[in-house]
């Protein structure tokens, strides 16, 4: 009846363990889960804004063709709106973004050298 008694306390014990691992293993699974979620939300939120970025694109060069048809004087009008440009990138808080941004309106042509003593550095806000 003893080694009855014992075996049943080790059993006990066994199914507390690992009752403790089967929490802490479905805490890690929640937490995976929402990271992927909050991931992927992210992901669909950033794909949207883009996409609604390059339709604004598009909106504004059929604009300006339509105004330099308007307005041959406005044709050979190249210079770019440097206070409105500022006013742009002081929004921009990524510095990196920012270049970008400022090389892509000033030159398509232009790249801008990504500055590495950052890498892995993120700025969320």
């Amino acid at each position: 009846m003893a080694g009855m008694a014992a075996q049943n306390n080790q059993l006990a014990t066994v199914l507390a363990e690992a009752l403790t691992a089967s929490g802490e293993m479905a805490g890690t699974v929640a937490r995976l889960v929402t990271g992927a979620q909050f991931q992927d939300r992210t992901t669909q939120h950033l794909t949207h804004v883009s996409q609604a970025i390059e339709a604004l694109g598009e909106a504004t060069e059929a604009l300006q063709c339509e105004t330099r048809d308007a307005v041959p004087a406005l044709a050979n009008k190249t210079g770019v709106d440097v206070e409105m440009l500022q006013r742009m990138l002081s929004r921009q808080s990524l510095s990196s973004v920012r270049q970008r941004f400022l090389a892509r309106l000033l030159d398509d042509r232009a790249t801008v050298q990504e500055d590495d003593s950052a890498a892995g550095d993120v700025e969320l806000f």
